[in-house]
């Protein structure tokens, strides 16, 4: 598995000693940048060069978490300005729409396609003093730092996170036989900890503190903060991150020379901020000049955009093909390959389980009896690990045969000589068990891909590793085969418009297709000077359920085809943080694609405008490109000391079959955000009462499990609660794709008998009630039960001042929460006047129902109300 390492200098091709137990093997290949004299293209649009994904390879889908490791002596003030603004970004780069550009990678492994989220959790920070200048460090140095902190109890083992190690700038770092300064800016890798667990972490160093001048700064003159090294970690920090989360293993998402994507816009920074020379994005309230990322099917930009050209998509569901089209890999000679151990040449491709492999070069020309011309090959598989050797199976010429098995993987043929002779070939790769003649059945996907040969030293034993090259490379090499991208054509799947709340939606109802397909057609607008949509421009908002892909476009050929009607739009999220924009998708006219956070449903707000000055109109609609997931609503809770959801927590119960796609989450905005001490813990147990799935922190402080139902069908119970003994809240919604579920009663509540109502009531008296320990109305509650019809109005409210807010000289704080009759928590109150509850609703939907008013108090507190039911 062979890829490129951008560096930065004319080297020669050497072969690394780096050797170690706790690395990974080689993964990457160097290349002189000297010799490229082809540029990448910036986007997809200017060249169809796209970056690749290879079915079975990982990437870090959930939440990551951030540990940052400052190696040296930081004791300056320059120095702690430093780490704080590095600090400040790694808290606040999450969810950024520069960040946002890796929710377009995923991952497809046992058949089930995960996005990569747009959440970063910035955990701590730890600090190694080193006091002596121009000491030498090695990635032995790094790795024994990073397992002496989990040793004394300051780091975890995470496999979720990132061990960010940040040295300083005057200590001296060799690592793959080049330096730091003179051969990269920073790199990222895996090791092995002694518990087994395979770690991730990168690197990089402080060129503020380096004994010489460095390129590593990317720039010299004023810096966004005022602060040269956090300025300049800030983009190399960046650049590592995105690559270590896309393609940690190195065989997931990279280009067909090896690349990964950061890789392909390194030092390329995009569009400065307004006014500024020296910033391009914001992060939390600060500005950074960070290099641009790869987004899949565009190119290299500073936020997520809708792609220029439709990349195929991958399927949820991967079957892997039973035929494939056979290879030939690129002409090779070498000489001095040390029987395929160095100096040889590689061909690359992807194969998956039970494909009889041949791998072969017999022409009669290189191969007959009496010609020099002593071949030797080797063939690994993705881990690394070789799995089959050949030499002289047909005469001096080699053959391999070898039955794959395991996930679908990237196998690298190495292309060599016998001892040191010198030789030549051209080797093809077939199925054996297949026919060689043509077939005509239609292929989707090849079983196996070739990818781009290249000429390598790789040493025996070396970590899977990404350098960040200097800013003087500024060329990468196209490669010389590549894989061709089909876009798919775009299908108008129409669904329905998304329904606001009602007290009458059932929770087993799915949202089912409509002819319309249309979730909001905005009203038409016309705007001018609009400074590309950020003043001036006209508001349109509409909510839509989370896990969908959205389409906002106005394509209509009447206003594209004008030359003067340029518009631009840009996305806003509920928090007001832009996710998405657009500017000529469609000639002059705006299109864009977004794939909405799972969760709770949100309000999106589309500004619409112009580019620059210009005066331009339009009339956008919004689109659903995927199935509505069925979504249901457990009711709200709040908890304590519930011991991460195993005591005293709210069960929440639901049946569903085998095969249904579950994603519950509360991530509201509200609950959720950095610096709200509202720390969820939530466990998914199946009908054993078994475990089955649990979170904690997947969205800041609030929870989300992702899991798919297996077995018979069955009732599972959320159990919501709150991390160790702490106390917490939230309202989870469970989004159901690929069948139905259906939620069960609340077990843990009191029925009172029903009272005999009429629909057309004008007021209802509920019997007097005393309780305690009703955990906010979420047990031991007491239920009274009315029927109500579409347009009541209702005030429910207990303000009686001998119990408001005080009951005979002790707090009276009451909890009461209103339920329709599937269960569904339409209303919540605590405190509306003084200590006691009420609750103001007009009933919606098209047909009369009965509803229960669960009474209770505060937490744990007690209390007693008589609360009235008033029909206006």
């Amino acid at each position: 598995m062979m890829k490129t390492i951008l560096l930065i200098t004319l080297i020669s091709l050497f072969e690394l000693q780096i050797k170690s137990l706790d690395i990974l093997p080689p993964d990457y290949d160097f290349k002189s940048h000297v010799n490229s004299n082809v540029t990448r293209k910036n986007s997809v649009s200017a060249g169809l060069v796209d970056i690749i994904y290879h079915n079975g390879g990982q990437v870090m889908p959930g939440t990551v978490n951030i540990y940052n490791i400052y190696y040296g002596d930081f004791s300056s003030t320059s120095s702690q300005q430093m780490i704080s603004l590095v600090d400040y970004f790694s808290q606040n780069l999450g969810n950024t729409p520069w960040y946002k550009i890796l929710t377009s990678y995923y991952q497809i492994v046992g058949g089930i396609k995960t996005m990569v989220s747009a959440n970063v959790l910035y955990k701590s920070s730890h600090f190694t003093a080193v006091t002596a200048k121009l000491q030498t460090i090695t990635q032995t140095t790094i790795t024994n730092t990073i397992s002496s902190l989990i040793a004394s109890g300051d780091l975890p083992v995470d496999e979720n996170g990132v061990y960010a190690v940040i040295f300083r700038g005057d200590l001296s770092y060799t690592a793959f036989g080049t330096s730091w300064l003179t051969g990269w800016c920073g790199y990222h890798t895996t090791f092995t900890h002694s518990s087994g667990k395979s770690l991730k972490f990168f690197v990089t160093g402080d060129p503020s503190t380096a004994a010489v001048g460095t390129s590593c700064e990317g720039y010299r003159s004023t810096t966004a903060n005022g602060n040269i090294g956090a300025d300049s970690i800030a983009s190399i920090y960046a650049h590592e991150l995105v690559e270590t989360v896309s393609d940690f293993n190195g065989n997931a998402w990279y280009f067909a020379d090896g690349n990964e994507n950061a890789d392909a816009c390194a030092w390329k920074w995009g569009t400065l901020l307004p006014g500024l020379p020296n910033a391009n994005i914001v992060v939390g309230n600060k500005n950074f000049l960070v290099q641009q990322n790869w987004q899949p099917g565009v190119g290299c930009v500073l936020g997520s955009q809708a792609p220029v050209i439709a990349p195929t998509p991958a399927p949820t569901v991967y079957v892997p093909p039973t035929v494939f089209v056979p290879i030939t890999c690129a002409a090779y000679s070498a000489t001095n390959t040390a029987s395929a151990t160095q100096n040889y040449a590689t061909c690359t491709f992807t194969a998956c389980a039970g494909v009889s492999l041949r791998i072969a070069d017999c022409d009669a020309s290189r191969c007959a009896s009496g010609v020099n011309n002593d071949q030797y090959i080797r063939l690994y598989d993705g881990s690394g690990a070789a799995v089959a050797s050949n030499d002289d199976s047909c005469n001096r010429c080699s053959i391999i045969t070898y039955t794959t098995s395991g996930v679908c993987q990237k196998y690298t043929l190495f292309e060599g000589c016998y001892s040191s002779n010198s030789c030549s070939g051209v080797f093809t790769i077939s199925d054996s068990s297949i026919s060689s003649s043509p077939t005509t059945a239609a292929i989707s996907s090849p079983s196996v891909v070739p990818t781009a040969p290249l000429l390598t030293r790789v040493p025996t034993a070396v970590p899977t590793a990404r350098l960040t090259a200097l800013p003087t490379v500024t060329s990468n090499a196209i490669p010389t085969r590549l894989s061709t991208l089909s876009p798919t054509p775009k299908t108008s799947t129409q669904y329905s418009t998304v329904p606001s709340k009602s007290v009458t939606l059932s929770p087993t109802t799915t949202v089912s297709p409509t002819s319309s397909g249309v979730i909001k057609v905005c009203a038409s607008y016309t705007a001018t000077a609009t400074s590309s949509a950020q003043v001036n421009y006209v508001d349109c908002t509409f909510s839509v359920v989370g896990g969908i892909v959205i389409q906002i476009s106005d394509c209509d050929a009447n206003r594209c085809g004008v030359s003067t009607n340029d518009q631009y739009i840009r996305l806003l999220n509920s928090a007001g943080t832009l996710v998405a924009y657009n500017d000529d998708y469609c000639q002059r006219c705006s299109s864009l694609t977004y794939s909405v956070p799972s969760g709770a449903s949100q309000t999106f707000t589309l500004r619409q405008g112009c580019f620059s000055v210009s005066t331009c109109s339009g009339t956008f609609k919004v689109i659903s490109l995927s199935p509505l997931p069925m979504v249901i609503s457990c009711p709200a809770y709040t908890a304590t000391n519930t011991y991460s959801a195993t005591a005293n927590y709210v069960p929440c119960s639901f049946t569903a079959c085998a095969g249904v796609n579950l994603v519950i989450s509360d991530c509201d905005p509200s609950r959720c955000s950095s610096g709200v001490s509202n720390d969820q813990y939530i466990r998914l147990a199946n009908a054993a009462g078994y475990d089955v799935a649990l979170s904690d922190d997947s969205c800041s402080r609030c929870s989300k499990i992702s899991y798919t139902t297996t077995g018979a069908c069955q009732t599972y119970t959320l159990k919501q609660g709150c991390y160790s003994s702490a106390s917490c809240y939230g309202t989870f919604n469970i989004a159901a794709t690929g069948g139905s579920i259906t939620r069960m009663a609340n077990t843990n509540r009191n029925p009172a008998p029903n009272p005999v109502l009429s629909t057309d009531f004008s007021k209802v008296t509920c019997p007097f009630y005393s309780t305690t320990l009703t955990k906010s109305a979420t047990r031991n509650t007491v239920e009274c039960k009315f029927s109500a019809c579409p347009g009541n109005t209702l005030y429910i409210r207990d303000c009686d001042g001998s119990r408001c807010p005080n009951y005979q000289g002790v707090a009276n704080d009451q909890f009461i929460r209103l339920l329709n009759s599937t269960d569904d928590v339409v209303a919540t109150n605590d405190n509306s006047c003084g200590t006691c509850s009420a609750i103001t609703l007009t009933i919606q939907g098209s047909v009369c129902q009965t509803f229960t008013l669960v009474q209770g108090c505060k937490g744990n507190t007690a209390c007693v109300g008589a609360f009235t039911i008033t029909n206006v």
